[in-house]
């Protein structure tokens, strides 16, 4: 008799299945952070993305990412512009500001990410409908 654990019988499970083990049948959606049944999920995101799974609704959003360019003259003195736009830099500490350089996001699903480096003030993000 072959032991359970021969290679041929033997499978792991997936995340998604020990996610729906684990929390019955809701399991949260990484990108809207939802609890849905493991229905409203595509099956390529339950077989491929285990921990981050995006829901129905969430999922053709996933992988459409646009990096947002500053305006190169809607922009305080102390702030410099690198990489085309795409990178600003304060050089003196003192209140500033900068504004993109494109229309805003008015429909999808949106998720902002900031990354700052080397600060130690306060921030001050803003976001507007017009």
């Amino acid at each position: 008799p072959e032991s359970e654990y021969f290679i041929s019988t033997y499978t792991t499970p997936l995340i998604s299945e020990l996610l729906i083990t684990e929390h019955g049948e809701n399991i949260l959606c990484s990108e809207c952070l939802q609890e849905y049944s493991f229905r409203e999920f595509p099956e390529d995101e339950l077989l491929n993305n285990g921990y981050y799974l995006a829901c129905s609704r969430c999922a053709p959003d996933r992988n459409n990412v646009i990096s947002l360019k500053w305006h190169k003259e809607f922009k305080s003195d102390a702030v410099i512009l690198e990489n085309n736009g795409y990178l600003a830099k304060v050089i003196t500490s003192n209140h500033r500001y900068c504004t993109i350089d494109q229309r805003g996001v008015t429909k999808g699903v949106h998720v902002w990410r900031w990354c700052t480096r080397s600060y130690s003030s306060w921030f001050l993000w803003a976001n507007s409908g017009s």
